[in-house]
């Protein structure tokens, strides 16, 4: 047996044992340890490759952050980041979206392509010493196996033998396990031995290339044309973003009021989707102008004026939607949609620099999109950092007053992660929590303690985390009794 074999068998094992049955914690951060190391030991060259641990970092902050935060976001993160991390050990020059996807493709197509290498294995002329030693291999694999089978039905046929052996557990050796152990060797077999389809890698490094400056006479008539229609729209789309500018800042910083007869959350969520919507597809309308010659000649210099002008204001215009969108957190509370709203203004400030870049360097277009995706990837590994539910819990208690009415069952729920928080705030301290089966005022509250408290009952090495500690020690303030009816 080969060495490779052993190892990708030894991590399929410890794959088991890390997720068999466990939540996430400790063992997302040692199953990114190991398929980094398992990525340095096939590819030895990556250890001096600063872009491969530029990725590696993002997959190890990630787990790490798991094992901090354990929050769904984390998680995600760290699976992405992984995917990513193996993509790009193989697909070096590849953008990160095509990497991204051979990732996954690998591990989807693991079980065809394992089948086949083993195929061709068997093809090979074996000496005869390497035909002795996979024999023995087999051999003592088959007599483990028969083994465990007579253990268990001595056990069974003697009382003796079985109080002799009570502690030795194989409760875990079941075909559940050895489907999800076989799974996990698949996917890490997809991870580690990456595949690409040389086509599309091809395609991939020849789009990401600058745009040359190959002139061709036969198309002036259309490149004027074109440039009349970019230079038109563009000097229309900044007359009408100057006069947008110019209402937004008189009515958020002048008169600091609203427009009568609109509701602030019209003056939000209209500006928002209309704000997202316009900026992408104005950047569509760039990258296709900007395909080719317009880049160089004369035309190109008048309307790459007229961009430049229309993304310094679609940038104020994106400025002034993210404060309209802080008015409407003050006026209703932090949650995860106002959040996500400036997520999406954020992603669009990004797209609109990227838009630059690319006009100003005559980047292509396929270029500008994987640059967006790239930032988008890094953006998601830093967002995993924060703990989400504690900052929206604790920004909508403090931020509280007579007028404004905390929304008690919205945070509480959220996920556990806030329990701390909210101990402290239904004053539960050194209390009795009296559980009733009724919808009463705490009923979010008492479910979600109940809950939390069986989870950290069976919680295990591989599933530690510091949300649980943290957890743990708050819940020791207070105690949880059934109510009963008299």
């Amino acid at each position: 047996m080969k060495k490779n074999d052993v190892l990708f068998l030894l991590s399929a094992i410890t794959f088991s044992v890390l997720f068999y049955k466990q939540d996430a914690g400790l063992n997302f951060l040692l199953l990114t340890a190991m398929i980094s190391g398992l990525l340095i030991l096939f590819n030895p060259e990556k250890l001096y490759d600063k872009q491969w641990w530029y990725y590696a970092a993002l997959a190890l902050l990630s787990g790490t952050m798991v094992v901090c935060i354990n929050s769904a976001l984390s998680i995600f993160a760290c699976v992405c980041s992984i995917i990513m991390l193996c993509g790009k050990t193989v697909n070096r020059d590849n953008s990160v979206f095509i990497a991204f996807g051979f990732s996954v493709f690998s591990v989807l197509s693991s079980l065809i392509y394992w089948i086949i290498d083993l195929s061709t294995k068997h093809e090979e002329v074996d000496s005869s010493e390497k035909r002795k030693t996979r024999r023995k291999f087999i051999g003592v694999l088959i007599a483990i196996m028969i083994a465990l089978l007579f253990f268990c039905l001595y056990r069974e046929a003697n009382p003796l033998f079985k109080d002799l052996t009570k502690y030795i557990n194989l409760d875990w050796l079941s075909f559940a396990w050895i489907m999800f152990t076989f799974w996990g060797f698949l996917m890490i077999y997809g991870l580690i031995k990456n595949r690409r389809i040389p086509i599309l890698a091809s395609m991939d490094i020849s789009a990401l290339q600058n745009i040359s400056n190959k002139k061709q006479e036969e198309e002036n008539s259309h490149l004027k044309y074109s440039s009349v229609i970019a230079l038109s729209l563009f000097i229309i789309l900044n007359v009408m973003l100057l006069l947008i500018n110019i209402l937004d800042i008189n009515s958020i910083f002048i008169t600091k009021a609203l427009p009568k007869g609109i509701t602030l959350s019209s003056f939000v969520h209209q500006a928002v989707w209309s704000t997202v919507v316009s900026i992408i597809i104005a950047s569509s309308l760039i990258m296709w102008f900007f395909k080719g010659e317009l880049n160089f000649n004369l035309y190109g210099k008048k309307v790459k004026f007229f961009v430049y002008a229309w993304i310094i204001q679609s940038i104020i215009m994106v400025l002034s939607t993210m404060i309209r969108n802080s008015w409407y957190i003050q006026e209703y509370q932090l949650t995860y949609l106002r959040i996500g709203v400036y997520t999406f203004l954020i992603l669009s400030l990004i797209g609109l620099i990227h838009t630059f870049l690319k006009v100003a360097y005559q980047k292509s277009a396929w270029n500008l999109v994987t640059r967006n995706f790239e930032t988008w990837f890094l953006l998601l590994a830093l967002s995993s950092c924060l703990n989400w539910d504690k900052i929206i819990t604790k920004y909508n208690i403090n931020h509280v007053t007579n007028v404004k009415r905390l929304d008690k069952e919205y945070i509480t729920r959220l996920s556990d992660a806030n329990i701390p928080e909210l101990i402290e705030l239904y004053h539960l301290k050194d209390s009795t929590i009296v559980i009733k089966n009724e919808w009463d005022t705490y009923y979010w509250l008492e479910r979600k303690l109940v809950n939390v408290v069986e989870k950290l009952k069976f919680s295990t090495w591989q599933s530690y985390n510091l949300r649980n500690e943290q957890n743990r020690e708050a819940l020791r303030s207070i105690k949880l009794k059934h109510y009963e009816k008299r």
